[in-house]
Order: structure tokens, then sequence, then C-alpha cells
């Protein structure tokens, strides 16, 4: 068996798998997964990097001395050959060749002789090198034994696999004999055609095919469907399976870290649904453990931007939420160093598909890249995120209110009207939302009543007018509601400019801005009164 049991997990994997039950794979084991695996730190050293590369190469591969690495990096080459010298001489020794044809009752006594001469004791999830150090083995690494050594003898071979179980089919074009070795006192066996005829038969006596498939379908190939209920591998994949197994044992052993290096070898090798699911859990698990234990950044962020690739996707989107509101803190806030914090945050944002996921990171980068400016007092570049962030939702309340807050800290530390005046026009105009605001509505009209009256009072009405037309457009658009304040300086302003025309005799565009103002303000009795003067003095001219 080298399937995991969940019930053999320990309880905190447990708990994860129970958060994990739904998985969207992409398309398996192309040739940029497995690039990218290679550039993951998986790999127990460079000798085994190397090997996997010369795959990906397509290069021929010692898959002997692969095997050998699943557990084991340990032996050298000197050490590798001996054990290769030791199958040879194992077929030396039992007079066996590769320039024979073998009979079915050959095959079953070659099955007993290498089971004698290497297999010991049947335990869970060993290294294939055990094989040889200790004659311990379970069906994957007793399968991979075998196929080594059939394909030393030019014996044809299927290796079969189902959910939970590997074993090696010698002949099946011929005599069919199946290597089983689930269990120490396991023994070679043969179908035959009676048997074969008989399995067909249960099928269609219990309707697990139909009578049509019965009368006229082939019987071999019914058999083959229906009994084997599983899938031909190569060595290649037996290989993989025997990585799987080593990341099954350091799952028991509650070492998460070596678990996931080794189920990534294993989709590498063999890029099945179930490896990756296990890469993606066991990951979590690393992630999260290190995360308790304070391990080192440098370690543990890498393993965030490979979850996003395999793991559930909304537990993903939360643990890089989660991070990246860490990360943010730590370099923007606490620990200030920008370029450490915008490396973090692009090199996340390469790797993130969601587009929720996508939109959640720009606005909290936005955001906490529109703060971090402005407590530097870096005005322009916290406007430049706040466009950004507006960008993303023109409509979103939170957005707003955040500009709203941000732009009223900016002008508050302005001073001079003129540039208030100037800013908060290109505000309004970028963001329409803030014409709204009462408390900036209020503060751009006292400004702007400010200059107008302290302008017409100095008799500078070319620079004047300037105001004053913003001031008209502003009070006729907007309509907005005046506090005391600046009900008493709009009429001094307003004062301040109708005695300017008079002064100049100009009654009639002192005329036409009281009248301006009397329709916008009826009850206001200065500029009725003032209006009244301007008239008797327009009658007397006449």
């Amino acid at each position: 068996m080298y399937t995991l049991s969940v019930k053999r997990c320990c309880t905190f994997l447990f708990v994860l798998i129970t958060l994990l039950p739904i998985f969207a794979f992409s398309q398996d084991g192309d040739e940029a997964e497995q690039r990218l695996i290679l550039n993951l730190d998986v790999f127990a050293d460079s000798t085994e990097k190397r090997l996997f590369t010369e795959l990906l190469a397509q290069k021929n591969v010692d898959y002997f001395r692969l095997m050998l690495l699943a557990g084991n990096t340990k032996r050298n080459n000197t050490a590798v050959k001996e054990l290769a010298d030791k199958l040879e001489s194992f077929i030396q020794s039992k007079n066996l060749s590769g320039n024979k044809t073998y009979t079915s009752k050959e095959l079953k006594k070659l099955y007993k002789e290498i089971h004698d001469a290497f297999l010991g004791q049947y335990v869970d999830n060993p290294a294939f090198s055990e094989i040889f150090d200790n004659g311990k083995y379970n069906c994957a690494t007793a399968s991979a034994l075998y196929a080594l050594l059939l394909g030393k003898l030019a014996i044809e071979y299927d290796i079969h696999e189902t959910p939970d179980h590997v074993y090696i089919v010698a002949a099946p074009t011929s005599h069919n004999v199946i290597f089983e070795t689930t269990a120490p006192g396991a023994t070679a066996w043969q179908l035959n055609d009676k048997s074969r005829q008989q399995f067909v038969e249960y099928l269609y006596n219990n309707k697990i095919i139909s009578k049509e498939e019965w009368t006229n379908g082939n019987q071999d190939e019914l058999f083959k469907k229906h009994f084997y209920n599983d899938k031909a591998i190569g060595l290649r994949e037996l290989t993989g399976l025997l990585y799987y197994n080593m990341g099954v044992a350091a799952t028991q052993e509650e070492n998460y870290e070596k678990a996931y290096r080794y189920f990534e070898r294993a989709y590498f090798l063999y890029p099945d649904k179930k490896i990756k699911y296990f890469i993606s859990i066991t990951l979590a698990s690393f992630i999260l453990k290190s995360e308790e234990n304070g391990e080192a950044e440098e370690k543990v962020f890498p393993g965030y931007i490979r979850y996003m690739q395999v793991g559930n996707v909304k537990l993903a989107k939360e643990m890089i939420g989660d991070y990246m509101k860490g990360a943010t803190k730590k370099y923007l806030f606490q620990h200030p160093d920008r370029s450490r914090y915008l490396q973090i945050y692009n090199t996340v944002m390469q790797h993130v598909k969601d587009s929720a996921l996508v939109y959640d990171l720009q606005y909290d980068h936005y955001y906490n890249s529109a703060h971090y400016f402005s407590i530097k007092e870096r005005s322009d570049s916290s406007r430049a995120f706040l466009d950004l962030l507006y960008n993303l939702n023109r409509n979103d309340l939170l957005i707003q209110e955040l500009i709203t807050g941000t732009i009223r800290e900016l002008v508050s530390k302005m001073g001079a009207e003129k540039t208030v005046i100037d800013s908060l026009k290109s505000y309004f105009a970028t963001y329409p939302f803030l014409k709204k605001t009462n408390k900036l509505q209020e503060y751009y009209i006292f400004c702007l009543a400010t200059q107008v009256g302290m302008l017409y009072d100095e008799e500078n009405d070319k620079e004047g007018i300037r105001y004053l037309t913003l001031l008209k457009e502003t009070l006729q658009q907007e309509k907005p509601a005046l506090d005391m304040q600046n009900k008493m300086l709009l009429t001094n302003a307003i004062g301040e400019v109708s005695g300017f025309y008079v002064r100049k005799s100009n009654y009639k565009s002192a005329r036409e801005l009281l009248v301006f103002m009397k329709n916008l303000y009826p009850d206001n009795e200065d500029f009725a009164r003032r209006l009244t003067h301007v008239e008797k003095m327009l009658n007397t001219k006449k």
C-alpha cells in the first residue's frame, strides 16, 4: 500500500484536509510546470537536481539511481555501482538471460527467486534503498525492483496502479503473470482463459455489463476494462510513487517541509492530481507551522507564492491576504523599508491569477501607499495612489471616505488661500463627489470669498475677477448651505466688489452682481440694501 490514509495523518494535517475538500487543478504535467519545479528549493542535492533536469531534457536517465535517491541521497557513485552489481550478480547466480523466451512456469519461479533474494519484511512507506539495506519493502518499492530486473532480462511487463496499490504484470501479451507484492506471503498467480471468461460472465450476471456487451463485445477487452480497473504507468511514474512514499512517511512524522519537498519531486515525475493535492496540504501545513514558530520570512515567502499555484483558491486568498497585511504593516509603517515591501508586493502580484484577489491586493496597496506618503508629507505621491484607488471603483463609499479625509488633511496644511483654491478646484474635477462634502465645500467658498474681498479691496480687479467667477459658479451650481462665518465673509466680499464697481462708476456691473446674489440669497439684507442703492445711482445717471 502506498496511499496515505487520512486516519493515520496527524490531527493538524487532518484539519487541513477537511478545510480543503475541493481543488481546481490545471492541466497537469506540462513542461512549464516542470521547469517551475526545477527552480524551487525542493531537491536534496545537486546530483538529484541534475537527474531531474536531464529528465526534462529527455536525456537517458538512470532510474535505478533516481530510485535510490528517493529517501536516501547519501550513496555516492561507488555505492550505487555496488548495488547495481548486486542485481547483476543475482542474474548470473540464477543463470538468467535476456536472450530467451520465458514460460509462465519460469516467470512464476523468477518471481519467487527475486522475492526470496531481496524481500524480507513488508512495511509501510519504506525507501527503495531499504530493500538492499534490510529487506524492507512495500508494493511500490518491490514493483520497482521487479521492473528493473524484468527490464534487464528483456521480459515484457506492465506496471499497474490502482487507487491504493501497485503491481506488475509480466508477459502481458502472452502469459499474463501477475507479480503481486501486497504482503510477505504473496505469490505470483496467473489468469487463464477459463478464469477470464468466468469473470466476464460474473459481470453480465450481476448486470455490470449489458446484454449487448456480453453478446457482441470482445471478452478480453471487457476483462481488462473491468478487472484491472486501474491504469498502466511507466518506470518514470513508478519512480514518482517512490518519492510519494517518502512524502507520506514525512507527513506521518509531521515533518511538513520535508513532505512537501518530496511531493513536489513526485509530481515532477508523475503529474497526478492526488500528488498535487498532497503538495497543497503539506505546503499549507508547512507555512502555518513556520508562521507559528516564527520562521524567517525568506524561508516562508516562497511557500506562499507556490501555494497560490497549487492550493485551495479560497484558502490561498486568505493566506496571501494575511501575509501581505503583515508585510505591509512591517515594511511600510513599523520598520519602514519600502523597497523590500515593493519587492514582496510585485512578486505576489506576478503570481496572482484570481481577479478578486488582484483587486483586493491592489486596493490595499494603493490605500497603504497613499497613507505612507501622507505620513511622509509627500502629497503628490500620496495623491497619485489616491487616483489609482479611485479608478478601481468610483462608487465605493469607503474609497470616497478615504480620499475625503486625505484631501482635508492635505489642504489643511496648505495655508495660502490661492494654493487651497487651485488644489480644491483640481480635486473637485478629479473627484466630483467632493463637491458634496460640506467641510471641503465650505472651506473652498471661505478661501474664494477671502481672496475676492482682499483683491477688490486692493483694487486688483484683473486678478480678482478670476476668483469672483469661480465663486459665482460654485454658488450657482452647488447652492451650498453656508454657515454663519461664510455668510458674513461672503457678504463682506460681495460688498467689496460692488463697492469697487461703484467707485469706478460701473453701476451696471455692480447691479448685475447684486441681482445674481439677491436671487441666490433673497433673505440677505445687505445684498438688498446695496442693490437698492445701486439702482438709485443708475436712475440718477439716466
